[in-house]
């Protein structure tokens, strides 16, 4: 045919290529659709994870100060009962300074 319509072959190859393009188009939708989804879920979980790191972190700041708190008695306690040991000794030598300096 040299001008006019093109054949029915060519109509129809015309309209099989149109065809495929709408199926390429709901398929990108589908894809786009389902990479939303998973967008949405990571994003559900990150915030889900964020949560849970301020839990671990306020934790673990009370595990600290309880630790610090424990070290801290620990040395106290041997503070006081060096102390208390030294008193101890300096009420042992009261007597023994009093009768070198020959108070009665």
């Amino acid at each position: 045919m040299a001008f006019g319509f093109p054949s029915p072959a060519t109509l129809w190859r015309l309209a099989r290529k149109v065809e495929g393009l709408f199926d390429n188009q709901a398929k990108q939708g589908e894809a786009l659709a389902a990479l939303q989804r998973e967008t949405s879920a990571l994003s559900d979980r990150l915030t889900r994870l964020e949560a849970r790191e301020e839990i671990v972190v306020t934790k673990a700041e009370a595990a600290a100060s309880t630790a610090a708190m424990g070290a801290t008695n620990v040395v106290m306690s041997d503070l006081a009962r060096r102390i208390g040991g030294l008193e101890a000794h300096v009420e042992a030598l009261k007597p023994t300074q009093k009768r070198l300096s020959g108070d009665s």
